[in-house]
């Protein structure tokens, strides 16, 4: 893909840390100039997924450490993206395995709010790792 310019946001639980989320994130970030992480709250993660191993802030601590992301919010749909208040959104990447129930809302929220937001769905890479393959 392009590069089209601009604030990259992704989004996800991230509690576990795999090449999966770092070849994601290093395509999200080949889009843009930035790249922003949103790491879902503790809160809301009950009826998402099951067995989160670490708190919201060592989840967001853990992604800050990663010199690729420019920033890390903890937000929410559910709280109304406050994070896009603080930073521009321009394009707003979903991975190849984010297409459920949440995904279907969050962009409904995002042509509604963000007309001018770029939304993209990036492929599945080389290996497909994902958080289930270390349950």
């Amino acid at each position: 893909m392009e590069k089209i310019g601009g604030n990259v946001f992704v989004w996800g639980t991230f509690d576990i840390i795999h090449d999966g989320h770092l070849s994601f994130f290093k395509a999200a970030k080949a889009l843009g100039d930035r790249l922003y992480v949103i790491v879902l709250p503790d809160k809301y993660l009950a009826d998402h997924k099951r067995g989160i191993a670490k708190k919201e802030n060592i989840r967001r601590e853990n992604l800050l450490n990663n010199p690729i992301i420019d920033g890390v919010f903890i937000d929410s749909l559910h709280d109304g993206f406050s994070c896009f208040e603080k930073v521009k959104l321009d394009i707003f990447c979903f991975g190849y395995d984010q297409n459920n129930e949440w995904q279907n809302k969050l962009r409904e929220y995002l042509v509604k709010n963000f007309p001018k937001c770029r939304i993209i769905q990036l492929p599945e890479f080389a290996g497909g790792i994902h958080s289930s393959h270390f349950r």
